[in-house]
């Protein structure tokens, strides 16, 4: 199986303009946990986890839930808590490399871009391959 047969196509992502709030927001609305980050080329500079939002508001380290610590912290550019040089596959690619990638570095999903011209076309998450394991074992 290849990756154009299982990926989510045309996946909502980032900015490099974008802030923490910005992320938060579209994670939340969109009950998503991963965010490529673009370039004005479209091309992916990195990505964004819940785990990374977690980890920048730490609210817990934050005193008496100070307002205005929140707010800077949600002010953050993206640029700052993404993981740089995402590893990216192509939609060419087997599922199985994906698979790999996710193991080998404990990743929920890896993002897509296209064999033409290295733009995002899609993401790989653990739910796409879960979903696909479970109609796999409902036929047998």
């Amino acid at each position: 199986m290849l990756v154009s047969e299982l990926m989510t196509k045309n996946p909502v992502s980032l900015t490099k303009e974008d802030t923490v709030r910005d992320a938060v927001e579209k994670m939340y609305e969109l009950d998503i946990r991963h965010l490529p980050v673009l370039d004005e080329e479209g091309a992916v500079l990195g990505i964004v986890t819940d785990k990374d939002i977690s980890s920048c508001l730490a609210l817990g380290d934050i005193s008496d839930n100070n307002s205005e610590e929140v707010e800077e912290r949600l002010s953050v550019s993206v640029l700052d808590i993404m993981h740089e040089g995402a590893i990216t596959v192509t939609e060419e690619s087997p599922i199985s490399d994906v698979i790999e990638i996710m193991v080998e570095n404990k990743f929920g999903a890896v993002p897509v871009v296209s064999s033409d011209d290295g733009k995002l076309i899609g993401i790989v998450s653990y739910i796409d391959l879960l979903k696909e394991a479970q109609e796999y074992f409902e036929e047998k």
